[in-house]
């Protein structure tokens, strides 16, 4: 995957010393070509991946050094290599003496090929690491085993609002802990990295984080230790995805799932969902509310009509009954269910509230002239002990608050006594 063509260029060599060199490459499978230069210049050197020179000249091996590219590597073989300067020197990667036996030519000829070669292979992996995380959408950052950022992409850069050259040798603190870009510091960044280092595995995290338009963003996190040869903790890889869309997605998923599509309120089975997730022990109080006269506003006026009575009726559940659960079950049915010590006397005086309220805004519109509501009280203070029993005995009382209806003086409530109605 990493193989590329490693070019070297040979100065001042002779036909004989360019054969051994060749021959030297014969391990690398053919990855290597040589180029035998004559005439020296800058552009005979262009794209090169190591210069090997023999030269006892200083005029020559400067021309080199000076005109050599920074990534090339160099080996010179010289007898007067101690009268070049020490800061031209540090340009050398290989240095022999041109009056070595054949015996040591070559090999330090096959160490600069594969000195050559693992470099170039390395710039290759490099390359390719940093191609790859750069196009990620992802953050992807590496640190060292102190902490500190030693590569990051560009993703990271923009989140973090700051360049490669800014990051690189700071701790997370220094990047993410000013002007509270993370929620909970400590407990999302720290700690999640001193549990890698002291556990040695790998771990998922959630943190949130301030973008550029100061707006938070989630991230599910992944971190993972990374060893060196010795089995000793070298560093953390950690990547991060965001989830901040995903998750708005999942959310909306959600609301529409478990809530009704006309009114907003919770649908049966969300509520359901609710009573036995929640309902361990106490009192669980039911409310069955039926529109009384629904089918004739359906019938005289249309269905736009009735969707706006199912709206109000909808708001006004939800204003006086705030604190609880209330449900849209059927076409003009509510359920209300509180979890609690609630007594009978107060959700009567809520049912006297809801057929207040709805008065108020039924009244003056001819189209509702006719509607009034029915509601069915059912407790499990009287002694009933399942869900499914305690919703039958509520929408009992709701019809038995229905039988009541166009009684002078009417409450527009039942409450179900199984001790009573034995």
């Amino acid at each position: 995957m990493y193989d590329t063509e490693i070019k070297i260029g040979l100065i001042g060599f002779d036909d004989n010393l360019a054969e051994q060199f060749q021959e030297q490459s014969e391990e690398f499978s053919g990855s290597v070509s040589f180029r035998v230069i004559k005439n020296f210049s800058e552009m005979s050197i262009k794209g090169l991946h190591g210069i090997a020179q023999v030269s006892d000249d200083l005029n020559s091996v400067y021309e080199v050094i000076m005109c050599k590219p920074d990534l090339t590597s160099y080996l010179l073989c010289s007898s007067v290599y101690e009268k070049i300067p020490e800061d031209l020197l540090e340009s050398v990667d290989i240095l022999t003496d041109s009056s070595m036996t054949e015996s040591m030519m070559k090999f330090y000829m096959r160490r600069f090929i594969r000195m050559v070669t693992v470099t170039q292979k390395n710039k290759l992996r490099k390359a390719c690491l940093d191609t790859m995380m750069n196009m990620l959408p992802d953050l992807v950052w590496f640190k060292d085993n102190k902490g500190k950022y030693i590569r990051v992409n560009d993703s990271f850069c923009r989140m973090a609002q700051k360049d490669v050259i800014d990051i690189r040798g700071r701790d997370s603190h220094e990047i993410w802990g000013e002007g509270s870009r993370v929620d909970n510091f400590e407990k999302n960044i720290l700690e999640p990295e001193r549990e890698i280092v002291n556990m040695g595995s790998s771990a998922m995290s959630r943190v949130s984080l301030r973008g550029t338009s100061g707006m938070m963003r989630r991230f599910k996190v992944y971190r993972a230790p990374i060893y060196d040869s010795f089995g000793n903790l070298s560093g953390i890889v950690g990547v991060a995805h965001d989830t901040t869309r995903t998750e708005k997605y999942r959310d909306k998923m959600l609301t529409m799932v478990r809530h009704d599509y006309l009114t907003g309120l919770a649908n049966r089975r969300h509520l359901y969902s609710f009573i036995r997730k929640n309902w361990r022990e106490g009192k669980l109080t039911v409310m069955f509310c039926d529109l009384d006269g629904f089918k004739a506003v359906n019938d005289n006026f249309g269905h736009a009509a009735g969707d706006e009575a199912l709206i109000t009726v909808s708001n006004v559940l939800r204003d006086v009954l705030d604190e609880t659960m209330v449900a849209r079950v059927g076409g003009d049915e509510f359920l209300v269910a509180y979890i609690g010590n609630y007594r009978t006397k107060d959700m009567q005086d809520k049912c006297d509230a809801i057929e207040y309220h709805l008065q108020q805004r039924f009244s003056g519109d001819e189209r509702f002239a006719g509607l009034s509501i029915s509601i069915g009280i059912a407790s499990s203070i009287f002694g009933i002990k399942t869900l499914d029993e305690l919703l039958t005995c509520g929408d009992r009382a709701m019809y038995e608050a229905k039988k009541t209806k166009n009684q002078k003086g009417r409450k527009c409530y039942y409450v179900y006594n199984n001790k009573k109605n034995d």
